[in-house]
């Protein structure tokens, strides 16, 4: 077997200068605590630090990492391996690390470093923060002014908008998310989905905080969603209290029928939102089963079906729902004339298990979302390398990251 794991990972703050006073109390904890199979963390310090040193270890097992680095830099330096590199901090930012295995698959581990309580907005996973202001909603889906539907491609018909020529311009690793113009642009925005730290929780096992914490960032997710809709349009997607948290309503259908409404747990959904665009995502893994989203990726059965509801499309614009690796069209649509869209497309029936990417396209802008499909065959991922686990679960909202400037030293 093949392994492009961590087995520990621990980071430590570094000031060049004279610090006005203590560290906060959380400024050298890294959260969740590390778990191998965890791939996204956080880790808050203060403006007094310049810098966040960060030392990892490697399995040692045959099949195991090969290559560790961040950015350019070597995770490890064979001559001094308990001296990690220290990643200069101007503001807050992410830090990537990526080990590759023996057989070429790697693993993506991101950091997102805040600063004085301010989170990376670059490239953003944003948790939303729970609330007690807004009680969550229980209602019942009416109608709306989302055009529905995506036409079914006849036999041969192909993409025209994502092509061989251009879909590697488009390939995310599953869990990435981004936006580009027409101009091949990356649009800035933030990632949307429910905190980890009560979602990952197993329904049964939550308390009633935690409960009560799910029905409000339902509520906040929800609205930040409506924030982008046409003033006066009334959207499709309703909060729906449950006795473990809370689902959706009006985002999927189920596949059984084709019209009934699949409620979908808010823990498994995600939405990007930038300055002018929201963009919701789910699915169904078959009838009457929706799709999960586990650790940031969306995870799709053989028989899956893709939803989405978006707004701040070109108004009026022939649309497309793809798959790739080989780009293959699942769908068509047309854009509402208030730039609004809602649909769902089926996966191919030939689409084998492994990581693929799920691509919108419309005449001036592509969203691209990394997706996985489970079976017994694991393809590798489009673009790269991958082992058979959703393991790259690095989220980028932008397409762009910020350049780290990295340099290795001791902390003393």
């Amino acid at each position: 077997g093949t392994d492009s794991s961590l087995t520990s990972l621990s980071l430590m703050p570094v000031s060049t200068g004279p610090m006005d006073g203590p560290p906060p109390p959380n400024s050298s904890i890294l959260k969740p605590n590390f778990d191998p199979s965890v791939t996204e963390y956080t880790y808050a310090i203060t403006s007094d630090y310049s810098g966040v040193n960060v030392s990892v270890q490697l399995s040692n097992a045959i099949g195991g990492p090969v290559d560790c680095r961040i950015g350019d830099e070597a995770c490890i330096d064979p001559d001094n391996p308990w001296v990690g590199p220290t990643v200069d901090i101007d503001g807050p930012t992410f830090i990537d690390i990526v080990v590759t295995a023996a057989d070429g698959s790697s693993t993506t581990y991101r950091i997102a470093v805040s600063v004085d309580g301010v989170v990376p907005t670059t490239t953003t996973t944003t948790e939303v923060p729970a609330t007690t202001e807004a009680p969550a909603t229980t209602a019942t889906p009416t109608s709306s002014s989302v055009p529905v539907g995506v036409v079914a491609p006849g036999d041969g018909v192909v993409s025209s908008l994502v092509t061989e020529s251009n879909a590697s311009t488009f390939v995310r690793n599953p869990g990435e998310v981004s936006l580009v113009d027409g101009d091949g642009n990356p649009v800035i925005g933030e990632l949307v989905r429910v905190s980890d730290e009560v979602g990952s929780v197993p329904a049964a096992s939550r308390t009633p905080e935690q409960v009560a914490q799910i029905r409000s960032e339902a509520v906040a997710l929800v609205e930040a969603l409506s924030s982008r809709a046409p003033e006066g349009s009334d959207v499709p997607v309703r909060v729906v209290e449950t006795e473990t948290g809370a689902n959706l309503s009006g985002l999927v259908t189920d596949p059984a029928d084709g019209t009934s409404d699949l409620p979908v747990p808010v823990e498994d959904v995600v939405l990007l939102v930038t300055d002018e665009q929201a963009l919701l995502l789910g699915g169904a893994d078959g009838p009457a089963d929706p799709a999960d989203l586990r650790g940031g990726v969306l995870e799709l059965g053989p028989d899956g079906e893709v939803s989405a509801v978006a707004y701040g499309l070109t108004p009026g614009a022939l649309g497309e729902l793809v798959v790739m690796s080989s780009p293959t069209l699942m769908g068509t649509f047309t854009v509402g004339a208030d730039g609004s869209f809602q649909g769902q497309a089926a996966l191919p029936s030939t689409l084998a298990a492994g990581s693929h990417t799920v691509v919108l396209a419309v005449d001036g802008l592509v969203a691209s979302a990394g997706v996985v499909v489970t079976g017994e065959v694991t393809l590798p991922v489009t673009g790269s390398g991958s082992s058979s686990v959703p393991w790259a679960v690095l989220v980028v909202a932008t397409g762009a990251l910020a350049v780290l400037m990295i340099r290795r030293r001791v902390v003393v």
